[in-house]
């Protein structure tokens, strides 16, 4: 209980830092980068990487109808007002915006510089490059068209501009986007863009294979348990992956290049599939669909609210599913959120990981959310902070379900010892009625007839216990190896298959030397001890298919190497007895090692022939190494 408290307190000590670091994290936005006083970029080749917002000066296209022309020719008459943020940030559905910013190039020498706007799910992004007030190149792009069509293959959009010796230049941008008008952008030497390039690249294929590797691992786990909570959390692992992967641009450079109409329509729709299982996933988590069920259908409120998002991506405009994925997002945190402190407040089982978990990824996911609505400013910490949140909250969910997985299996030793208990009471019934039915009266002929009605109800719970023990019976309690009648059939099984291939077959018996003497002097609970160790070894050595590692009796195992030569038997039983020998055992301030002898028969099986041949050689192997003084191993060839 102490233990427990003590987790308790060290996880609840977690969760109060994760809250004070998601007050402060807005708090430092009032450090936000003041402008510039400069209102032109100078350009030299000393200067590898300008982040371009203190320089840019902004209007908003109410009718979304101006061209560059009319700017030009001073057509229409635009407020131009400067911007005052690290990354000018504009809210969700906005107008058309026109940025422009003002470059020199002093130096005698061309310079070339990669224009990175770094925010991939705007809609439409055209640039120009002005000299003199003549265009000299212009650009458009966006995620509503194909990959295919941005000038340099990239995840974020790169505009590649030459600036002339001693030249003076103007950028003209107009972004029009239904979602978050934001506009981070830098101008970068190419060399030292393609050098952090690669660093930020790797960093998120990174991402993407630990996502897939804990995807996949729990999808295996599934397929041997088939619980559907692992279904829910491969899900849940999948869509929030192609999220993040989606708002930095590598999932439409990769994955569809090609679909600029899905790539417009998957972000919101995998918003709201993640929240859809990972409402599921909490619900089933944290057992609400047995305990605390009111707490439960919030949860169920808010897969229904992710499911909804994920139908309007599809079915309606692009700003009302990202609206109600928003406030999906929010409500559902919460949910999570307080309901995790909630039941960890009442120390429920499993509710510590989750809160912690839920804590970290909500940080980030809460943050981006803000930024994109232009709450917070658009910090490239907020942007990957996600990232780094998800995989924590991942490897946190991961190793909860692991300690599920062994709750379960406690569980599972309580009704097994609860079962033989009952088995046990059932014989006891049963010899007792034995009894009282030899007695040949008629107060006896009584009570006969009620230990009868006693022995139906005995016999049905018997019955019940009797099939679950088959399956305990195909391996030993102890050790977890198969039993001894499971060798007799798996021998059967391989002697008849190495006849028909003609093959080898090769049967290592052991015997633990001074077994009682062991036994007598340092207790069960040392023997036991040993014999665990002795069996985790024997099943790492049944590395090849068909290989099998049995328990015959209290001091007795065997190795059954099917398709195996005389030369790899004798390696193998070597490895056993020189492990055991040079094992020290410790156990209740006992210390002591074991030897074995070992015994090895190698034939060619005949299907005319009866399998009792290679038991009995090995046997005799034994024999001959237990005469010798133990400790040794013999081999016996068919003769």
């Amino acid at each position: 209980m102490a233990k427990c408290q003590k987790y308790n307190n060290l996880f609840f000590s977690i969760f109060i830092w994760l809250i004070r670091l998601a007050i402060l994290i807005p708090l430092t936005g009032a450090t936000a980068l003041a402008a510039s006083p400069y209102d032109s970029i100078v350009l030299s080749n000393d200067t590898q990487e300008i982040n371009i917002a203190p320089y840019l000066w902004w209007s908003r296209d109410n009718e979304s109808s101006i061209l560059l022309e009319d700017i030009l020719y001073q057509r229409v008459a635009l407020t131009w007002r400067k911007g005052t943020s690290e990354n000018p940030n504009f809210g969700l559905n906005p107008p058309p915006y026109w940025f422009r910013l003002n470059v020199s190039n002093p130096s005698a020498r061309e310079i070339e510089r990669w224009l990175d706007i770094q925010y991939p799910v705007l809609d439409t992004v055209e640039v120009y490059l002005l000299a003199d007030g003549y265009v000299l190149k212009s650009f458009r792009t966006g995620d509503t068209l194909p990959f295919s069509k941005r000038p340099i293959a990239n995840r974020n959009f790169l505009f590649p501009l030459r600036f002339g010796p001693q030249q003076n230049y103007e950028i003209y941008i107009r972004v029009k986007t239904e979602g978050s008008m934001q506009l981070p952008a830098v101008l970068w030497d190419p060399q030292v863009f393609l050098d952090q390039d690669q660093w930020l690249l790797a960093a998120q294929l990174l991402f993407t294979g630990i996502m897939l590797a804990m995807a996949g691992y729990n999808l295996v786990l599934w397929l041997l348990i088939r619980d559907p909570i692992y279904v829910l959390y491969v899900a849940y692992v999948m869509s929030i992956a192609i999220v993040q992967l989606t708002l930095h641009g590598t999932s439409y450079q990769f994955f569809w290049p090609d679909s600029p109409s899905w790539n417009q329509d998957q972000l919101v729709f995998f918003i709201g599939t993640s929240m859809l299982f990972a409402s599921l996933f909490s619900y089933r988590y944290l057992d609400l669909h047995i305990n605390r069920k009111g707490l439960g259908y919030l949860f169920l409120v808010g897969a229904l609210l992710g499911l909804l998002s994920s139908i309007m991506a599809l079915t309606a405009s692009y700003v009302a599913a990202l609206k109600v994925a928003m406030f999906t997002v929010f409500v559902l945190s919460a949910v999570l959120l307080g309901s995790g402190a909630f039941l960890w407040f009442l120390r429920t089982q499993n509710a510590a990981i989750f809160t912690i978990g839920w804590g970290i990824f909500l940080i980030g996911n809460i943050s981006i959310v803000l930024a994109k609505v232009a709450v917070f400013p658009n910090w490239k910490i907020i942007e990957y902070g996600p990232q780094i949140g998800s995989t924590a909250e991942v490897f946190l969910f991961s190793l909860a379900l692991a300690q599920r997985i062994n709750q379960e299996r406690k569980q599972r030793l309580l009704m097994q010892e609860h079962a033989l208990e009952m088995e046990r009471k059932a014989r006891s019934a049963q010899q007792e009625v034995l009894r009282s039915q030899q007695l040949a009266n008629e107060e006896l002929e009584r009570r006969v007839a009620l230990r009868t009605e006693e022995l139906k109800t005995a016999l049905t719970t018997l019955s019940r216990v009797n099939a679950q023990l088959q399956e305990l019976a195909v391996r030993d309690d102890l050790t977890g190896l198969y039993s001894v009648d499971q060798f007799r059939l798996h021998l059967k099984e391989e002697w008849s298959r190495c006849s028909r291939s003609v093959s080898s077959l090769s049967l290592v018996l052991i015997k633990i030397d001074s077994f009682e003497l062991i036994n007598k002097n340092y207790g069960r609970v040392a023997i036991d001890s040993y014999l665990v160790e002795l069996a985790k070894k024997l099943d790492d050595l049944t590395e090849r298919a068909g290989d099998r590692a049995y328990r015959l009796a209290e001091d007795e195992f065997a190795l059954l190497l099917p398709h195996s030569a005389i030369e790899n038997a004798l390696q193998v039983a070597e490895r056993i007895r020189s492990f055991s020998e040079a094992k020290l055992m410790v156990v209740e301030g006992h210390r002591f090692t074991v030897t074995l002898s070992i015994g090895i028969s190698n034939e060619i099986p005949d299907s005319s022939e009866s399998m009792d041949g290679i038991i009995r050689r090995a046997r005799s192997a034994i024999e001959t190494a237990r005469n010798q003084g133990g400790n040794s191993v013999q081999f016996s060839l068919d003769s």
